[in-house]
């Protein structure tokens, strides 16, 4: 494929505007993001629990079921069926998350519940995850939990992932997951350097390197810089230092 030619691929995951973190609320607060390739690994257990000890601990902590379509964090704390959830905000039923956060049974713990399906409320439209992002950084706790949906195809997952503090990536020790996870890592990867204006060129190559991920697995950061160096040398150097600082946790449930 010669450079800067169409492609017949789906974009789903890389059609819509960048997105750049929010500026840090006054309060402080750190944001942590649970992600990982594939369900089922315990993702939302790890995220339940770390938010139970925080909030033990004597910190002001908030749970954010971010998992569009199949929250189910309130079940796992004790909360039946909440009587205010995300998809209030999203659709503009009310104005700010602050006012949506339930209360749980560990004291110093709160939840923004998504609570199934969200009707008529798209989280990978762009302009809602935008407001959603701005609007999390402005709650006045000291950490941010927040549960993704597992899988490497959707923008709002990929980017909620990438403008945490810190990204933590769930996987159990079978085959399936390993590989999975690894995918994760390379959508999430391909897609920071997408939202960075200086990479603006380099767009039809990452287009086909999340294809590349999502249908055959292959395509790895190292050969994604193998090929820069080959069609946008000015950028390997720089594309370097990204794939450097790009670090997030693994845990292995």
């Amino acid at each position: 494929m010669s450079e800067g030619s169409p492609m017949d691929v789906d974009l789903t995951a890389f059609s819509d505007e960048p997105q750049e973190r929010p500026p840090p609320s006054q309060a402080g607060a750190r944001v942590v993001a649970f992600g990982g390739g594939k369900g089922g690994v315990g993702r939302t257990m790890l995220a339940a629990n770390i938010g139970a000890y925080l909030a033990q601990v004597g910190k002001r902590v908030v749970l954010v079921d971010a998992d569009f379509g199949g929250a189910n964090l309130h079940t796992v704390l004790g909360i039946n069926v909440p009587g205010k959830t995300l998809s209030d905000v999203l659709l503009r039923k009310r104005e700010s998350l602050a006012e949506i956060i339930l209360e749980t049974p560990i004291p110093g713990l709160g939840l923004i519940s998504g609570a199934g399906d969200l009707t008529g409320v798209d989280g990978n439209r762009a302009p809602e995850r935008s407001r959603f992002l701005q609007m999390l950084a402005q709650l006045d706790v000291d950490y941010v939990l927040m549960d993704l949906r597992s899988g490497t195809e959707a923008a709002d997952t990929l980017d909620l992932f990438l403008l945490a503090d810190t990204g933590i990536i769930v996987m159990s020790p079978e085959p399936t997951s390993v590989e999975n996870s690894y995918r994760f890592l390379k959508s999430a990867f391909f897609r920071r350097i997408w939202n960075l204006e200086n990479y603006k060129s380099m767009r039809g190559l990452l287009a086909e390197a999340h294809v590349s991920v999502q249908e055959f697995g292959f395509m790895s950061p190292p050969a994604l810089l193998n090929e820069v160096r080959r069609r946008f040398p000015d950028l390997a150097a720089p594309l370097l230092n990204e794939l450097d600082g790009f670090r997030p946790y693994v845990v292995v449930n």
